[in-house]
């Protein structure tokens, strides 16, 4: 069991779920989850893709598996991609889905809901959420070896950045030539430079212990936070100043956006379900 998530759980409490206002449930997925890690929209079929880790966060069982849901929440396929193990965070570029899982970047196949390819990542430990960037380049975080890993388009992996200044790196997110980092155990979002590498912090303070990362179309990020009581914030592009957004969860994992509907989806992986809500602009 990663001990990040131990520490999680002797963090949470468990509270009613609050809203600000304005913040409204659209839908909810109840049925067909196990530890649902990460959500994520694919904008060119329209459809969710849900991770589940189904067991150990880091056991290879090949329990873990992919729901596939319609943008209202409907569930199309339990088990679109099976056969997993631990399976996290989830991106995709063009037709090709990448899913982290343990040491391997597994590829899909979005269209014919198969798998392509898994590619070993040498050096990994825990394998957490993924990005990618304009040039196909995918990025991967591990939160246990403090290394953040790049997959060039050839499948060629190799470290991108790494350090205890990563803060047990998790949530992935490139903005612009940055790529941002949810850093789980520092609390705070840092920005490294893709050309050069260089580290700077994005927030101004601990936030708590950090997975998802998404940003709106206004460039207003949203992140989750296992620890004080799950909560979701917002943090404002124009002051960079920090709200609460929703809290109450049990587990909040790696969010997801439907960005055209401005709608956030929420896996909670310690009640087996997904919320999604629909944000004030």
């Amino acid at each position: 069991m990663n001990p990040f998530y131990l520490l999680v759980l002797l963090l949470m409490t468990i509270a009613p779920l609050a809203f600000a206002e304005n913040n409204a449930v659209v839908f909810q997925i109840t049925e067909g989850l196990a530890q649902p890690e990460s959500a994520y929209f694919h904008p060119e079929t329209n459809q969710i893709f849900i991770s589940n880790i189904a067991g150990s966060p880091d056991g290879k069982d090949l329990t873990g598996w992919i729901l596939k849901a319609d943008s209202s929440g409907k569930v199309v396929q339990q088990r679109w991609i099976d056969g997993l193990n631990a399976p996290k965070g989830m991106r995709a570029f063009g037709e090709k889905l990448y899913v982290s899982d343990i040491n391997e970047v597994v590829v899909i196949d979005v269209g014919a809901g198969r798998i392509l390819q898994k590619i070993a990542v040498p050096g990994s430990r825990f394998l957490n959420d993924v990005a990618v960037d304009l040039q196909g380049n995918v990025y991967v975080s591990d939160s246990l070896a403090n290394v953040v890993f790049r997959v060039d388009p050839a499948g060629r992996a190799s470290p991108f950045a790494q350090g205890k200044e990563l803060g047990s790196p998790n949530g992935l997110l490139v903005q612009g030539g940055k790529l941002l980092v949810a850093c789980q155990a520092a609390g705070q979002i840092l920005s490294i430079d893709l050309a050069s590498g260089q580290k700077v912090p994005r927030t101004r303070h601990a936030l708590g212990v950090l997975d998802g990362l998404e940003v709106m179309a206004n460039g207003d990020l949203l992140l989750s936070d296992w620890s004080n009581g799950g909560r979701i914030y917002k943090i404002v592009r124009a002051t960079n100043g920090t709200e609460i957004l929703l809290q109450g969860f049990q587990g909040p994992a790696d969010i997801g956006l439907i960005p055209d509907q401005n709608v956030l989806l929420v896996p909670e992986m310690q009640t087996n379900k997904l919320t999604a809500y629909t944000l004030q602009r």
